[in-house]
């Protein structure tokens, strides 16, 4: 598969080998499949580079000898030059580096606190003292972001400010991805949907499925996961132990929870059985480090707002924990015929979620080529209660989307829809958002009110847009690529 969309993490890069006379330091930190090794490859291809990965399964000695022969054939170094320790590789690097320009990547550089924890402090010593007498410039990547950030941005951390720049490579946008999918000739709009609502904006799992010579997404699900020799069987288990060890079962059980619906704080706590004051930190792990949980707060409340909600960031760790997980005994004896009957069954409610990320997505590019009746500041999602002017009874209300401009005191409202959609059901769908808006307490006598509606397909959607409404749907997706 061709390289895709990382051009501006290669200028930092290219800038940065070019400082002259000087150890010159780069960090890149993402989530295990992001693409961290593949850009510094992609990097290699312009620019002369040695390459050095942290095998964990590999003892402190072979990985000294790894290094050193490595070193030695790239650097052409004399018989005599050995490395006998992490020490000897470190002193091979800055030294050969005195006169000439070396660049030297170091992949997973975290698994060294489990490998060999001095070879850090060694570094940032090695570091120091050879900063203005080298020209090393060294790339060091990882994917455990709590123990990279532990490493490069703790108060304490042993290579603190010493990165000239750190690198944060973030998931590919559901664009991106479709333009992949284009290339591999999947352009059904639905299906290119349907794969991203299952692994998201991983580069890694789109090579597998180009591989597999797939072409639909339960395609996918049979080869990739539900089977015996499955290459993404281990997936979820690998990223998670890798960041917590081995007791992670409390995390299982938060994902498993917020997967099926449990949004609320009370609601996780319950599920797993904890008290809401335990959960925290292992919430915040999730949200910080790992970065596959996100808490979102109503729209028009401030950021201190008690009304949280928790949702998975990550497609395929809320596929997997949604529909997986769950039948855990089932998959690890090859049942998988069962996990497919409910995957079938549900598909559908389950992408609608992450097409409202999508139509998110697809409504701030619109609004940053400034195509919508007013240019917002703001989005996101809202959710209330009011009391029902029939029944008396306290109901809740939730709206997909809303966008505001605190400025001008103009909101968009939009319902999202992962179905077809009539005239009759635009009708309907939109008299029922303008009711619901009505509950939005925001600037309620001076706001000017815009609605709009995202689906897979609206029947005549240029009428509605005549009548001021915004209306998009697939086809537009595709306009827009």
């Amino acid at each position: 598969m061709k390289f895709y969309n990382r051009e501006n993490e290669l200028v930092v890069l290219q800038d940065l080998s070019g400082i002259p006379d000087k150890s010159v330091m780069a960090v890149i930190i993402g989530r295990r499949r992001v693409g961290k090794t593949e850009l510094i490859k992609q990097f290699f291809k312009h620019n002369k580079g040695i390459y050095l990965y942290v095998d964990n399964e590999k003892t402190p000695k072979d990985l000294i000898e790894e290094f050193s022969k490595t070193l030695s054939l790239e650097l052409s170094l004399p018989s005599y030059v050995q490395a006998d320790s992490f020490e000897d590789i470190l002193k091979i690097m800055f030294d050969e580096s005195g006169n000439k320009k070396i660049i030297i990547a170091i992949d997973e550089f975290q698994r060294f606190l489990n490998v060999y924890p001095s070879f850090i402090t060694q570094l940032q010593k090695y570091f120091d003292l050879n900063a203005g007498k080298s020209n090393l410039f060294i790339v060091i990547s990882g994917s455990a972001i709590g123990m990279m950030k532990k490493i490069f941005e703790d108060k304490k951390a042993p290579l603190l400010s010493r990165a000239h720049n750190t690198i944060y490579l973030k998931p590919f946008s559901f664009k991106t991805i479709s333009k992949i999918l284009n290339d591999y000739d999947v352009v059904d709009l639905e299906h290119k949907v349907e794969f991203y609502s299952i692994y998201g904006g991983m580069p890694r799992y789109y090579v597998l499925i180009t591989d597999f010579k797939i072409k639909e997404p339960f395609e996918s699900i049979n080869k990739l996961i539900l089977n015996d020799l499955a290459p993404l069987q281990k997936e979820i288990r690998t990223v998670i132990t890798e960041e917590f060890g081995k007791e992670v079962q409390t995390y299982y059980s938060i994902l498993t929870a917020i997967a099926i619906g449990k949004t609320k704080l009370n609601e996780i706590a319950n599920y797993v059985g904890m008290k809401e004051t335990s959960l925290s930190a292992y919430l915040n792990d999730l949200i910080e480090i790992l970065e596959v949980v996100k808490r979102e707060i109503p729209i028009t409340e401030n950021s201190k707002s008690k009304k949280g909600r928790y949702y998975l960031r990550d497609n395929f760790f809320r596929f997997w924990f949604r529909f997986i997980y769950k039948h855990r005994s089932y998959y690890e004896v090859g049942n998988y015929g069962l996990i497919l009957k409910d995957i079938q069954e549900n598909f559908n409610s389950y992408v609608g979620l992450a097409f409202e990320e999508i139509c998110k997505e697809f409504i701030t590019d619109l609004n940053e080529k400034k195509k919508l009746p007013f240019y917002f500041s703001k989005i996101g999602k809202w959710w209330g209660s009011y009391d029902d002017r029939n029944t008396k009874e306290r109901k809740a209300a939730e709206i997909d989307i809303v966008a505001i401009s605190e400025e001008t005191k103009e909101i968009l409202f939009i319902e999202v829809k992962w179905k077809n959609i009539n005239t009759n059901d635009a009708e309907k769908i939109l008299n029922e958002l303008k009711e619901k808006s009505k509950f939005v307490n925001w600037h309620n006598e001076e706001r000017k009110e815009y609605f709009g509606i995202l689906t897979k397909i609206i029947d005549e959607k240029e009428n509605l847009r005549k009548n001021g409404i915004i209306a998009y749907d697939l086809h537009d997706f595709q306009l827009k690529e």
